[in-house]
């Protein structure tokens, strides 16, 4: 699983590449209904939104390919993965043949 940089409740939060992945992330990791939703309180799963997020940072991925400190890199690659196999996971998820990812 993806390791996340610690975040205190400071709000002068410094905005950058690694924070913006890990909120991404965790859009990530609530769609796939791991945490919970804050607003609905609900462990909620949408395999559409989880695509959405997971083409997102494939793009984020291109566009900065070898514009990456080696941390940057492996954090996006691993918040990839870890989403890629949830959406995996996923009940609603079908596969036909080989790489092709159907959602209904």
């Amino acid at each position: 699983m993806c390791v996340l940089p610690e975040v205190s409740g400071n709000d002068n939060v410094k905005i950058d590449f690694m924070s913006f992945v890990s909120s991404l992330f965790m859009q990530g990791l609530m769609a796939s209904g791991v945490i919970e939703n804050p607003i609905s309180k609900k462990k909620e799963r949408n395999i559409e939104d989880i695509s959405h997020i997971i083409d997102i940072l494939d793009m984020i991925k291109t566009k900065t390919s070898g514009n990456l400190k080696e941390d940057e890199a492996k954090t996006l690659e691993e918040a990839l993965h870890s989403l890629r196999m949830l959406y995996l996971s996923s009940p609603s998820a079908k596969t036909e043949g080989p790489g092709s990812i159907v959602t209904p």
